[in-house]
């Protein structure tokens, strides 16, 4: 039985595993974005739900795979036990016709026993009248392609109207059972020889395909397949659960920053009269969309920075 070695080589370039952190990650982009890598695998793979999905594609891709080529190694058996049973028929066949040669064998030596005990020579009417009989037989049953003369039918006629001899009787009678057997050994042989085509044909058939070769091919392609279906889903949630994280510190740095710009802005109302207040009024988004940068920059990576880093590290 052919069988598949299955393995599943998901790692980033440099032997590294989704996951972990090099060393050089760490001292090139600093103290914080080593943590912010770290805790970005840390996230990605430990989720139960993400390990369920690629656990079930991968064993999805085996039981794919191994179903290809089980099914053209069962079809490869049946075909091998077609042709044995083929092979074994022939032999039957063969038996067969072994045996109904016999039997004409024997009835061929009863009409030989039959002319000795009626004292019947070659060169006499009564035999020479049954051998035209058995001309005529083997006519009318497409043995012969012969034709028969004028002065043959005419005595044909003869003796029809006066009726055979009890020996001619007797040896046409042993003539129809050997019939018999000649038409079963005509019908064995038809079968034989279409049973040997048919083996040969297919025996040449196998010869010009591969089927159980092919079939390891498209077991490693479904393979393949999987591996990299897989690596897209690893980094699709990688891109997804980064892009969640940005979300909720973009979110809470605006928090901060409008609470930050409130508590001065309240300051600043006291000692400022209206016309401060509407200065403040068209500066204001600019300067909170300042502040949520600058806490971005003092928190964390850039959104962009980290985007990037998931791509490093993936691609």
């Amino acid at each position: 039985m052919a069988t598949i070695n299955i393995n599943y080589n998901l790692n980033p370039p440099g032997g590294q595993p989704f996951g972990e952190v090099g060393q050089n990650g760490t001292s090139e982009r600093g103290a914080k974005k080593s943590q912010a890598t770290n805790n970005f695998y840390g996230g990605f793979l430990n989720p139960n739900q993400s390990q369920d999905r690629v656990a079930q594609r991968r064993e999805k891709a085996h039981k794919d795979a191994l179903k290809v080529v089980m099914d053209t190694f069962k079809g490869e058996l049946k075909v091998d036990d077609d042709q044995k049973r083929r092979a074994e028929h022939m032999e039957k066949l063969e038996t067969e016709i072994g045996e109904n040669q016999a039997q004409i064998r024997e009835l061929s030596e009863a009409q030989e026993e039959l002319k000795k005990t009626y004292g019947i020579s070659e060169d006499s009417e009564e035999q020479q009248d049954l051998e035209l009989l058995k001309k005529r037989n083997d006519i009318f049953k497409g043995k012969s392609t012969e034709s028969l003369t004028k002065e043959e039918m005419d005595r044909l006629a003869e003796i029809s109207k006066n009726g055979l001899t009890e020996y001619q009787s007797r040896v046409m009678n042993y003539e129809n059972q050997k019939a018999y057997f000649e038409k079963n050994i005509q019908d064995a042989r038809k079968e034989w020889h279409m049973e040997q085509q048919t083996i040969r044909a297919v025996d040449e058939e196998r010869l010009k395909h591969h089927y159980m070769v092919d079939a390891e091919k498209n077991a490693e392609k479904i393979l393949e397949s999987a591996d990299r279906e897989i690596l897209g889903m690893m980094m699709q949630d990688a891109v997804e659960t980064q892009e969640e994280k940005l979300d909720e510190i973009r979110e809470e740095a605006e928090q901060r920053a409008e609470k930050s710009e409130e508590h001065k802005s309240e300051e600043e109302e006291i000692a400022a009269g209206p016309e401060a207040e509407r200065l403040e009024n068209v500066l204001k988004g600019e300067k909170l969309q300042e502040r949520v940068e600058q806490i971005l920059q003092e928190e964390l990576l850039t959104e962009e920075d980290l985007k990037g880093m998931i791509y490093d590290e993936l691609l």
